[in-house]
């Protein structure tokens, strides 16, 4: 076969099956993060963590990118992206994806996590079981912070983990004593 035999058929670069849409891209590799608070290979407070980084992931996500998609609808301003998506059908995609991925957090949380870190004698009591002492302090055997200047630092490195209770872990270990501390979401997914 010579050269002149291949006919190379040219690449449309305008194409939409070349390109993937950017908040859907974005949400699997928040998904991905997710899936982390499974990998048994982590130590189990960090698994948690993951679990609370995926959270504030999805709140940032909801907060920008699906603010934008829809105030583009608002301002009938919608336009494909070059993915040859359209505004409503990434959203209707996003509704999907987040249910599911939600669902799955719970899950994770209460049927993997939680059960695991009580083995390892860590027990978070749940809203609902506190006493009125607790209740009213907000506070729960110094573990959990009603107050973020008493759990890490100035409050100024509470803006970040504003939608997290704080909760610290003493755990004892074959090295001793170690302290963590853990941003648990406080949007009803305990409790």
């Amino acid at each position: 076969m010579s050269e002149t035999d291949v006919t190379e058929t040219p690449i449309d670069l305008h194409s939409s099956e070349y390109y993937i849409n950017r908040e859907l891209s974005h949400l699997q590799f928040n998904i991905r993060v997710l899936e982390q608070a499974l990998d048994e290979s982590h130590p189990l407070l960090d698994r948690l963590f993951f679990l609370c980084i995926f959270s504030q992931n999805l709140d940032e996500f909801y907060e920008v990118r699906v603010a934008n998609l829809t105030q583009q609808l608002a301002f009938r301003r919608e336009q494909a992206g070059a993915d040859g998506m359209h505004p409503q059908q990434v959203l209707d995609e996003i509704h999907a994806l987040c249910s599911q991925t939600v669902e799955r957090q719970y899950a994770i949380l209460n049927d993997t996590l939680l059960p695991a870190l009580e083995q390892e004698n860590i027990h978070f009591l749940r809203r609902g079981d506190w006493n009125e002492e607790q209740r009213k302090n907000g506070q729960c055997h110094h573990a959990i912070f009603g107050d973020p200047t008493d759990a890490h630092g100035p409050a100024g490195t509470y803006d970040v983990l504003n939608k997290y209770e704080r909760h610290a872990a003493q755990c004892q270990g074959q090295y001793g004593h170690v302290t963590k501390m853990v941003g648990v979401p406080s949007a009803g997914i305990i409790g």
